[in-house]
């Protein structure tokens, strides 16, 4: 028999205020600054310990190493997400480097309830992307990805649990989503921390 997930209350999740601020939740496509590594690893290491040069296969590797790490710590905070257990619906579009292949087009998802990180990437982003960026703003949550084929970018928004009732057995056309967002009770903007 399945339990049901035990879900905070709207009233219960922390509000945060991104007024012209970005937090970044994660990013895959960040580049590596050099001189940021060499300034951290000089403040972390003995000085006769000397910084992996840049470009070497050990810097590599230990910037590898830094990744695995900063995924490993987001999945970890992420089961604390008070995304888990929700029903989000996915808004944004779809752009293909191969416009003859797959067109570009807008594109709009329901998730299932949130088990863990992997899932909320996987009903974004799928199993295999290159590249996932996910941020907050004072607009809400938006996660992007790349893949070979093109990218995808979305804003990310909670159902309420009336929300999720009212769309229950509806069909998710353009005139039930704009009645999502003009109803008030039934769709949040996620502008809170999520862990």
């Amino acid at each position: 028999m399945a339990t049901a997930t035990k879900r905070p209350h709207l009233s219960k999740i922390p509000f945060a205020t991104f007024k012209g601020e970005k937090k970044v939740v994660y990013a895959s496509s960040d580049p590596v600054d050099y001189e940021q590594f060499k300034k951290n690893w000089e403040e972390t290491h003995e000085e006769d310990e000397p910084c992996p040069e840049d470009g070497s296969q050990e810097y590599w590797n230990r910037v590898n190493d830094d990744s695995q790490l900063e995924w490993e710590d987001l999945k970890g905070n992420f089961k604390y997400s008070p995304l888990i257990g929700r029903v989000l619906l996915f808004e944004g579009a779809y752009n293909s480097r191969y416009p003859d292949f797959r067109p570009s087009h807008d594109s709009v998802g329901v998730s299932e309830e949130i088990k863990d990180l992997d899932h909320f990437i996987r009903t974004f982003a799928g199993r295999d992307p290159d590249k996932v960026d996910i941020y907050i703003d004072e607009k809400g949550l938006h996660a992007t990805h790349s893949h070979h084929d093109g990218s995808s970018s979305y804003t990310v928004s909670m159902l309420t649990r009336k929300g999720e009732q009212w769309l229950k057995n509806k069909e998710l056309n353009a005139d039930n989503i704009k009645h999502l967002h003009e109803t008030r009770g039934l769709l949040r903007k996620i502008d809170f921390y999520l862990f």
